[in-house]
């Protein structure tokens, strides 16, 4: 019996929680910057994008499992090198909505997004 390739994606997968929480904690951080009024350096904002990339590579080979999709031995790096449009292939190929896999697509710039959002609402504070 040959298995269909394209499976529903479980939104409770172990790999989807993990990159949630850790698009959670640096969108926090970055707001905290923001709501401080401090400016982040360039090398916090390039170790939050470092993180992330290395959050989500280490869930891709278990996600592949768990969709039962094959992937090439240096896929990871492959990913890295080709974000966003090699995720959106992937999310897309195993079954996920748009809506994941455009936010998925974003962490990398969770830390940023955080900042702008802090920046915004220290605004309404102060005035």
């Amino acid at each position: 019996m040959k298995l269909p390739l394209v499976l529903s994606a479980s939104p409770s997968s172990p790999s989807t929680k993990i990159l949630g929480q850790a698009g959670i904690s640096l969108a926090a951080a970055g707001m905290i910057y923001g709501l401080l009024g401090a400016e982040p350096s360039a090398n916090l904002q390039f170790l939050a994008i470092v993180v992330v990339w290395l959050v989500i590579l280490a869930c891709l080979p278990g996600d592949a499992a768990e969709h039962r999709m094959p992937l090439v031995m240096d896929w990871q790096w492959s990913a890295a090198a080709g974000w966003p449009l090699v995720w959106l292939w992937y999310a897309r190929h195993t079954g996920r909505r748009w809506g994941s896999t455009l936010i998925i697509a974003s962490l990398p710039l969770a830390f940023n997004i955080g900042f702008l959002a802090g920046s915004v609402l220290s605004h309404f504070f102060d005035g």
